[in-house]
């Protein structure tokens, strides 16, 4: 993000209620004013100092700003060494209280949705996926009641996987009103090992949120959408009688990214209607 957000001068966002844009929430002061000036719904990062330092009047005075603006907010989850199907209980508490303190923060700012990483990774539970999918399912349906009750539905975002199925296995777990999934189709393009329409058949009965950036399939790089290789227009055109029901968010970093990825993302919606 950093310099992205000053860049947004562009008003094609204000057309679609379902457009959002990623927000460090660290970086508040800096974009908070920009996001109400341009009319950007922003999705919140919270990593573990922001958990740590939350102050709920200023929750809700960012509530207050972006109903006032006719904006609404969503929430990405805190993710960096949490370990929610992992098999030490230790860490798995640590985790628990880190989702569970966002989700309290995602009810206050009356967020759309808030995002989660399940942290599958081939290379560490690939002979433990049995203990990792219950360890999985255990603790996402504690997180995902406790959500519930509060208002808040979380999406379950690919990250490493390199196939659909840890996720969908563990979705299909839970039930619909708790967890669905968030679909990152920057992550697809570095990781995913198997066809993009194959990856979206699976999920799109339970599918919520797309995280929209590009790279060039070598790292994960939050390039503006149609500066790499990703596959943007098969997405829409699979997702093309669903889109308008999902949060879509850019998740570019570079300076000016964000306005050349709304301007091409204005375009894929109309290509895909």
């Amino acid at each position: 993000m950093r310099d992205a957000m000053a860049e947004m001068t562009d008003q094609t966002h204000k057309k679609r209620t379902n457009v959002f844009v990623h927000v460090p929430f660290a970086d508040r002061g800096k974009y908070m004013p920009i996001v109400l000036r341009d009319g950007i719904n922003p999705e919140l990062y919270l990593n573990c100092h922001d958990l740590d330092d939350l102050d709920i009047q200023e929750l809700e005075g960012i509530r207050t700003s972006l109903t006032k603006a006719n904006l609404s907010c969503t929430v990405h989850g805190p993710y960096m060494e949490l370990s929610p199907g992992g098999m030490d209980p230790e860490i798995t508490s640590v985790t628990r209280k880190r989702i569970l303190k966002a989700v309290d923060a995602a009810s206050v700012l009356e967020a759309r949705t808030m995002v989660v990483h399940a942290a599958f990774d081939h290379f560490k539970y690939g002979d433990m996926f049995d203990t990792w999918l219950e360890n999985s399912t255990r603790f996402w349906d504690y997180v995902g009641r406790e959500a519930h009750q509060k208002g808040i539905v979380l999406a379950l975002e690919n990250t490493l996987e390199d196939n659909p199925e840890p996720l969908c296995r563990l979705v299909e777990n839970l039930e619909p009103k708790l967890i669905g999934h968030c679909f990152d189709i920057g992550h697809f393009n570095v990781f995913g090992r198997c066809d993009l329409r194959k990856w979206m058949e699976s999920i799109k009965d339970r599918l919520l949120e797309l995280h929209l950036h590009d790279n060039h399939g070598k790292c994960d790089q939050h390039l503006a959408i149609g500066e790499g290789t990703v596959d943007f227009r098969a997405v829409f055109d699979h997702l093309s009688n669903l889109w308008e029901k999902l949060v879509l968010t850019i998740e570019a970093h570079q300076k000016s990214s964000a306005r050349r990825s709304i301007a091409e993302l204005e375009k894929l919606l109309k290509r895909a209607k």
